[in-house]
C-alpha cells in the first residue's frame, strides 16, 4: 500500500480520508437505484484490493470492520422481541429444521462425492447453505419490506446463523473431547457472567456515573465478541448475546427502555458496518476467480437454490406464497437485480476458494 501511495504522492492520512468519503458517500448515491450499501462497500473493497492493491492487511481497516460487525449484531440483539418470537416459535423451528436438513444433505453429498471425512464435509456444507446474516441485516432498509416481513427476515436469518455457528463451534472444537468440553464451559461461563455484569452496573455504577450506559454496553459487547471469537464461534455471537441480555435489563437501564440506546447503537452500526463489507472485499484474491471456483459456484446455484426456495420459503407457515417469495429474495441477494446477484456470486466464489484451501490443508495434515 505504501509503495503505491508514494508513487501517486498521496500520504496515508489522505488515503484514509478518501476511503471515508468513498464508503459514506458513494453507497448513499447509489441507493437511489436500490443498490444496497453493503454491495457497494464490498465492490469498493474488491476494487481496492484486486485493482489497486491498497489497504490489504491494514490493521486499522481490520479493527473498524470488527467494530462494524459487533455493532450490527449488538443492535440485532437489542431488537429481539421475545414475545413475538414465542408467538412465531413453530415457524422458526420449522425453518431451522429445514436448514439443518439441508446441511445434513449437503454434508452427506460431500462425504460421498468428494470422499471427505465428516468434519471437513460439515464445513463445506455450512459454507454453501448458510446465507450472510450481516448482509441481510444491513440491507433491510433498502429492501422495501413491511414491518412483518422485516421481523421474519431478521428472525430467520439470525436463527439460522446461530445454529450454523453452533455447528461450526462443535465441528472445530471436536478434535478432542477435552477441548470441546473446555470451550463449551468457557462459553457457558461467559453467558452466565453477562447478567451479573449488567446487574452490578445498573445497581452500583450507573447511579454514580451518568451517561455511562452506552460506553459500558459497547465495551462489554466488544469484549464478549473477542472472547467468542477466540472460542471459535466468531465475533457476532458475543455481541448478539450482550444485546439480548441488555434487552432483558431494559427495566433497570432507562436508556434501553426508552429506545435511545437502540438509536445510538444503530447510529454506531451505520458508521462502522461499511468497513466490514469493505474488508470482506479486500480479502478476495485473483485465484478466487479461477475456473474451478467459478464452476463450484455455478453448480451450487443450479443444484441448491431451487430446492431452498421451494422448501425454505414456499412451505413456510408464516406467510402467503407471494410474501414468502419476498422474504426469500431478501434473504438471498442473488435473487435481486444483477448487482446483488453478482455480489452473491463473488461470495460463492470466495467460499469455494476457501474450501479448496481448507481441503489442501486437510490433505497435507492428515
Amino acid at each position: 500500500m505504501q509503495e503505491l501511495l508514494a508513487k501517486i504522492n498521496i500520504g496515508s492520512d489522505v488515503a484514509y480520508i478518501l476511503l471515508l468519503m468513498s464508503l459514506f458517500v458513494v453507497p448513499r448515491v447509489l441507493q437511489r437505484w436500490r443498490i444496497p450499501s453493503a454491495v457497494t462497500a464490498f465492490l469498493l473493497g474488491t476494487g481496492a484490493g484486486l485493482g489497486l492493491g491498497i489497504f490489504q492487511g491494514d490493521p486499522t481497516v481490520g479493527l473498524l470492520s470488527t467494530l462494524g460487525i459487533v455493532a450490527l449484531f449488538l443492535f440485532a440483539g437489542l431488537e429481539v422481541d421475545f414475545g413475538e418470537l414465542r408467538r412465531g416459535a413453530s415457524v422458526l423451528i420449522q425453518h431451522v429444521v429445514i436448514r439443518l436438513a439441508m446441511v445434513a444433505a449437503v454434508t452427506w453429498a460431500v462425504i460421498f462425492g468428494l470422499q471427505l471425512e465428516l468434519r471437513p464435509a460439515v464445513l463445506v456444507a455450512l459454507a454453501l447453505v448458510t446465507p450472510s446474516t450481516g448482509f441481510i441485516l444491513d440491507s433491510l432498509d433498502a429492501l422495501g419490506s413491511t414491518d412483518q416481513e422485516r421481523f421474519w427476515i431478521r428472525s430467520k436469518a439470525i436463527a439460522v446463523e446461530m445454529i450454523a455457528l453452533g455447528i461450526l463451534f462443535v465441528d472445530l472444537r471436536s478434535e478432542t473431547w477435552q477441548g470441546l468440553a473446555l470451550s463449551t464451559a468457557a462459553l457457558i461461563a461467559l453467558i452466565a457472567f453477562l447478567p451479573f455484569a449488567f446487574s452490578v452496573f445498573a445497581k452500583r455504577i450507573m447511579p454514580h456515573a451518568p451517561k455511562s450506559d452506552f460506553p459500558f454496553l459497547v465495551i462489554l459487547a466488544v469484549a464478549a465478541a473477542f472472547v467468542t471469537k477466540n472460542l471459535g464461534v466468531y465475533y457476532l455471537v458475543g455481541a448478539f448475546v450482550v444485546g439480548i441480555v441488555a434487552h432483558r435489563f431494559r427495566y433497570h437501564i432507562p436508556s434501553i427502555r426508552d429506545h435511545s440506546m437502540l438509536t445510538a447503537v444503530g447510529a454506531l452500526s451505520s458508521l462502522f458496518v461499511p468497513f466490514y463489507f469493505f474488508h470482506a472485499g479486500l480479502e478476495l484474491k485473483r485465484d478466487d476467480f479461477s475456473l474451478d471456483a467459478l464452476l463450484l459456484a455455478l453448480i451450487f446455484l443450479i443444484a441448491v437454490l431451487p430446492f431452498d426456495y421451494w422448501w425454505s420459503a414456499c412451505i413456510d407457515a408464516s406467510c402467503s406464497r407471494s410474501r414468502c417469495a419476498r422474504v426469500y429474495v431478501s434473504r438471498y441477494p442473488c435473487c435481486r437485480p444483477w448487482y446483488s446477484r453478482w455480489c452473491w456470486r463473488l461470495s460463492c466464489v470466495r467460499s469455494s476458494r476457501l474450501m479448496q484451501r481448507f481441503l489442501a490443508h486437510w490433505s497435507s495434515t492428515h
